[in-house]
């Protein structure tokens, strides 16, 4: 693996762990599905939420944004988080539907 590799296997490994998923970790875990399927939950607190939480697990990169769209036509949630490590801009784009998890 490269760092690059490495930090984009880190980053989906923590968006989708739910929060007392891991042992001996409880608060590890974006615990996407829990804020996705809550409907007291918005989008924009959801990535508010995943851009703190990230720098605290993953403190070596920068993060451009982070967006969470709903296709209210297919029920998927689409987020899309643009970051930055080593002055080489990548980005990754998880898809969530109700069905499974589905990461590009």
């Amino acid at each position: 693996f490269t760092t690059k590799d490495q930090v984009k296997s880190n980053l989906i490994n923590y968006i989708l762990t739910n929060k007392g998923e891991r042992l001996f970790n409880p608060t590890f875990g974006g615990d996407l599905r829990a804020s996705l399927f809550n409907p007291d939950s918005s989008f924009d607190g959801i990535a508010a939420s995943l851009e703190q939480e990230i720098y605290a697990y993953v403190p070596n990169i920068i993060i451009r944004n982070i967006a969470v769209k709903k296709f209210s036509d297919e029920n998927i949630v689409n987020i899309v988080l643009d970051y930055s490590i080593n002055n080489q801009d990548d980005n990754l784009v998880i898809n969530v539907s109700t069905n499974d998890l589905i990461k590009q």
